[in-house]
Order: C-alpha cells, then sequence, then structure tokens
C-alpha cells in the first residue's frame, strides 16, 4: 500500500528509465471504452485524458478500501450471521459500502465537477445506521445497508434529473 501510495508522488521511478510526471503519460478515453465497452467508462476516460490524472493516481484508493472492507464484512456475517458484529465487524459492513460511495463522489468531483446528492445522501444515511449496527445481528445490519444501497441504485435508474 505504501508502494502504491508513494509511488506516484516520486513520479515512479524506475531503475535505468529514471522518474515520470503524471503529465508524462497521455490517457486515451477510447482505450477505456474499447476495454469496458461502457459509455460511463468512456466518458470518464476522455475527460481523463485531459487535466484529471490524479483521478486515478490517488482518489480510486477509497474506492478499493471500501470493496476490500465489504470484502471481509461478508466474511464476518457469513460466518455469524445472527450475532451481533464488533466494532471492527460493524466499520466493515457498514463503513465499506460509505468508503466506495465516497471515493465515487470525490472522483466524480474531480473529472466533472459535480457531486452526486444521493449518493452523499446515502452516505449520511449508512453514517446514521453505524450506531446500531453494534446491537442488531449481522443479518439485520446487512439488510439495512442492503436497503439503503438498492433504495440508491434504483433512484439513480428510475428518477429522471432536471434537463438542464
Amino acid at each position: 500500500m505504501a508502494i502504491e501510495l508513494l509511488a506516484p508522488a516520486v513520479g515512479y521511478p524506475t531503475p535505468l528509465l529514471g522518474r515520470s510526471r503524471a503529465d508524462d503519460y497521455d490517457i486515451d478515453g477510447g482505450h477505456f471504452a474499447e476495454r469496458c465497452q461502457g459509455l460511463s467508462i468512456a466518458v470518464a476516460g476522455a475527460a481523463a485524458a485531459h487535466p484529471a490524472r490524479d483521478a486515478y493516481t490517488y482518489i480510486h484508493v477509497p474506492i478499493i478500501a471500501g470493496i476490500i472492507a465489504v470484502a471481509v464484512g461478508d466474511n464476518l456475517v457469513l460466518a455469524h450471521p445472527t450475532e451481533r458484529l464488533s466494532g471492527v465487524g460493524a466499520a466493515t459492513v457498514v463503513g465499506g459500502p460509505a468508503l466506495f460511495l465516497l471515493g465515487e463522489i470525490l472522483f466524480r468531483f474531480r473529472m466533472t465537477g459535480t457531486v452526486c446528492s444521493r449518493r452523499l445522501t446515502c452516505v449520511g444515511a449508512l453514517g446514521l445506521a453505524a450506531p446500531i449496527s453494534t446491537s442488531i445481528s449481522a443479518i439485520a445490519v446487512v439488510a439495512i445497508v442492503t436497503a439503503m444501497l438498492t433504495r440508491l441504485a434504483l433512484s439513480e435508474q428510475f428518477i429522471r434529473r432536471p434537463k438542464s
């Protein structure tokens, strides 16, 4: 993790090749579209071709950390679904999705200058659920978190934004 965070800051030093700066390399939006075949990826890739290289060096860290936390939380819940979560367990089950969403919010803000209020609201709701997450069963916590994330996904899918 230290190498992952330190390498961009010191210019990715490589023996015999020296260092590079983030603006030394080009990011081709078309490459993202080709590799992932997704419109949102293509848009992000096209935007990244200009000023937002740091989004791919540092802002992805909370997204990845959130994914890892969710995986840890899933393992804890699967092992003891009817028991209460410890503080660390609750932090992974509730905090993992919140961390992922915060990372995605930061990424979107860096790329487009906009903040998704629905995702920010969901992060707040997850934060409000955190205090009770150690006093109810693990499966109940997962049900609450799942309901919140499902609500977010449905709201993003079916509620249209006003045309600007």
